[in-house]
């Protein structure tokens, strides 16, 4: 072939092998595209396998609407079936009601949750908690009173805290102080106090720290302290606090977190109550996981996970942070608070505590509904569906019957009841004879007024009150104060020794003691009048627990009044003093402008007179402000004077 011709046969006998060249990666694409799809398809079936009965599966639908649909169905049968159900079939259908949020199972959740006994019951009052059904509250606060399991306990805890059942602040106080459990409860229970914000937190909790026998809750409670202790409450709770970390570096083997949150209070509390202390934690921490074995120091990492101590530095504290990494990486613990403002709780009303294959496989074995291996197969593989789009936020709209899953910002509130509805909750209440009665203090002098009956409000004041019992006790006259709770519990908080010689004072001279509520809140929303009659018990209960503590004695029973007399003729909140064991709310006759505390001691003498000669029952309302005490000496010597020239007159007539 001459010079310079190309060789034609040449290139078309190489072109066949270079299209060859090009097309295998295409080939090989296909080919690993489909030994995956095989290998998925095996899975499925081998997954498929081990959770259905023999025989062929359907294909899952692609369909979103016809997932949803095969749970709703399946979820109508569930509730069709209940009434002949037993106790452990209503319990995986409980679960399955409580993870859809299936809410026309509600009445029959409601029932089984009611009567507090049974896993049947406990895993309905869970499913009505996962559904939000604020509704249930009262169901809820029920359980709290009984106090009787410490799962019931938690889950009530937390399910009110979560719906901002702000009036409930009395039952966890309460459950608090007469809690059994050691576990995680205390902390539980505490976590809830400070979720919902009450405005004397600080001083209730404080009171429960040091009135409880209970190291758990205690230990709790200091926690929460922590980071705002003053005054008299630094050195309590950081004693505490360092003593409950010095006696974990002894603890062998370390506490298991899941069931005894010690360590995740202590150094979470610790590290939060000021920057050094945080600095001790930190080292602490490190000291405690030197000689540990593989099992202490996984405990150790959860707990300081839980604990989240802020002021680790990678310099200074690198085993620290890779022992709490490491547990990061594995741990498979229900997820805990790391606010800097409450302490570490366990969350509660969780999901999926057990995987839905196996309430499927529960029911396939035992339950009649599965006669059909097709129709449990198609619900397998629906469940499966919503499951992976609900954890990704993605997928089908849960159809009307199926309750959607309340997000962050909208989670469901415990709505206010109006007054009808409140009065229609005690329409069967029938009123006790006697109840509306209440009687003078007995004792008083023989030329005291039997018509006449002095109340002093909204104290202790100790500052306050130790003038007015001086001048009391100069006369002989007996009174009435109607504390607040909180007040009372601020007062032996700080200063225990020198309440208790107060309040043994004022009982040993013969004066009475009379419930003013706990926070003497008098806005109309809030007020004691805007709570069932249940929840005001709830609050009597409380100040029961908080003078007698005080005290050191039983509180006497008997009287009461609200908060600025509001709501005293409300039958609910007549019927909540009833079921607190006090008689109807007292009231007065008498208040400012006629008494108060611009009131001119000429003015306060020319009022003991008019009462004296009017001889009218009359209550006076009297509270302790500044220099009340020099008025009541006035008014008392006046009535003193007026009583002695009438019985002088009376004496001296024919």
């Amino acid at each position: 072939m001459a010079a310079g011709t190309p060789d034609v046969t040449g290139v078309a006998a190489r072109r066949p092998h270079g299209r060859i060249v090009r097309i295998l990666p295409v080939l090989a694409g296909v080919l690993l595209v489909a030994a995956l799809a095989a290998s998925i398809a095996v899975v499925s079936r081998q997954r498929a396998g081990a959770v259905l009965p023999p025989g062929a599966p359907p294909a899952p639908s692609s369909d979103p609407t016809l997932d949803a649909q095969r749970v709703r169905d399946t979820l109508a049968r569930f509730l069709s079936d209940w009434p002949d159900a037993s106790p452990r079939d209503r319990i995986s259908m409980a679960r399955f009601f409580g993870f859809f949020r299936y809410t026309p199972a509600l009445p029959v959740l409601r029932a089984s949750a009611d009567s507090l006994s049974g896993e049947d019951s406990m895993a309905s009052l869970r499913a009505l908690a996962l559904i939000g059904d604020v509704q249930s509250a009262e169901l809820f606060r029920k359980a709290l009173r009984t106090r009787t399991d410490c799962d019931v306990v938690r889950l009530s805890a937390s399910t009110l805290a979560s719906w901002h059942d702000h009036a409930s602040y009395p039952l966890f106080l309460l459950s608090l102080l007469h809690t059994d459990c050691s576990d995680t409860t205390p902390a539980v229970l505490v976590h809830s106090l400070a979720k919902i914000r009450h405005p004397h937190f600080d001083d209730l909790l404080f009171f429960v720290m040091s009135a409880s026998d209970a190291p758990a809750v205690r230990l709790a409670a200091a926690a929460a302290l922590a980071p705002k202790a003053q005054g008299p409450r630094i050195r309590p709770v950081e004693t505490l606090l360092l003593d409950s970390v010095a006696q974990l570096a002894k603890a062998v083997p370390f506490p298991d977190p899941t069931v005894d949150p010690t360590a995740s209070l202590a150094f979470w509390g610790l590290s939060h109550f000021s920057p050094s202390h945080c600095r001790q934690a930190a080292q602490a921490a490190g000291e405690l996981l030197e000689g540990r074995d593989p099992s202490d120091r996984r405990r150790i990492g959860q707990s300081l996970a839980a604990a989240s101590i802020p002021c680790l530095l990678p310099t200074r504290d690198a085993p620290v942070l890779e022992c709490i990494r490491a547990e990061q990486r594995s741990s498979t613990l229900a997820a805990v608070s790391h606010s800097d403002s409450m302490p570490p709780a366990p969350a509660e009303a969780e999901a999926l505590s057990t995987p839905w294959v196996d309430w499927i496989v529960q029911l396939a074995t035992r339950f009649a509904l599965w006669e059909d291996t097709r129709s449990m197969a198609q619900f397998a593989f629906a469940v499966e569906r919503m499951e992976f789009a609900r954890r990704r936020g993605i997928g089908p709209v849960a159809p009307s019957e199926l309750a959607a899953s309340p997000g962050p910002d909208s989670s469901p509130r415990v709505r206010r009841l109006s007054s009808d509805e409140l009065e229609e909750q005690v329409a069967d209440w029938d009123e006790p004879e006697g109840f509306d009665s209440y009687e003078f203090p007995q004792g008083q002098p023989d030329w005291w007024p039997d018509w006449i009956d002095i109340t002093i409000d909204d104290g202790p004041r100790p500052a306050r009150v130790r003038p007015l019992l001086d001048v009391l006790d100069r006369y002989g006259v007996k009174v009435t104060f109607f504390f607040i709770g909180t007040n009372v519990a601020r007062q032996w908080g700080n200063r225990p020794d020198a309440t208790r010689e107060l309040l043994a004072r004022i009982a040993s001279a013969g004066h009475r003691i009379g419930y003013h509520s706990n926070n003497h809140d008098t806005t109309l929303k809030t007020h004691l009048q805007a709570r069932t009659a249940e929840q005001i018990a709830d609050d009597i209960r409380l100040f029961h627990e908080i003078l007698s503590t005080a005290a050191g004695t039983e509180w006497d029973h008997t009287y009461g009044r609200l908060p600025g007399g509001m709501g005293l003729h409300l039958r609910h909140v007549r019927a909540g003093f009833q079921l607190g064991g006090l008689k109807a709310p007292v009231h007065w006759t008498l208040q400012e402008p006629a008494w108060g505390p611009s009131t001119s001691i000429k003015s306060v003498k020319g009022l003991a007179r008019q009462l004296v000669r009017s001889r009218k029952k009359t209550v006076i309302l009297l509270h302790e402000y500044q220099g009340v005490h020099k008025q009541l000496a006035a008014f008392i010597r006046t009535v003193q004077r007026e009583r002695t020239r009438e019985q002088e007159a009376a004496h001296a007539a024919p």
